[in-house]
């Protein structure tokens, strides 16, 4: 949906953005559930007259396909460290944490026991 950008109105929304004629606002539906807009403000209105509304529809659509990638290899890499049964963190979260503070004990300055 592309329309007039108003400063009233939309000034909450893109708070850095000082002169912008036009707004498109593109919804990201993945699976019929709605997981966010992107805001695209343009300093003429022509720009998003020339931009086909199908482009931005797929556009919104690649957009909300990519967050959910990044939302599902989160939440694989959390299964990864964590017990599927009791939901505690696992052996591979205790090495992994053993890493990063053997790491950080080896930085200058560092103060941690060992």
């Amino acid at each position: 949906m592309a329309g007039p950008f108003d400063k009233a109105d939309h000034g909450l929304l893109l708070p850095g953005v000082a002169h912008a004629e036009s707004l498109a606002l593109i919804p990201l539906r993945r699976h019929e559930q709605l997981d966010g807009v992107l805001c695209f403000p343009a300093p003429t209105v022509a720009l998003h007259q020339e931009l086909a509304s199908d482009f931005l529809a797929h556009l919104g659509l690649v957009a909300a396909i990519c967050i959910e990638n990044a939302v599902n290899r989160a939440r694989l890499l959390r299964s990864g460290y964590t017990d599927f049964l009791t939901g505690f963190h696992n052996r591979r979260y205790l090495h992994a944490r053993l890493r990063e503070s053997w790491r950080g004990r080896s930085a200058p300055g560092s103060r941690s026991c060992a």
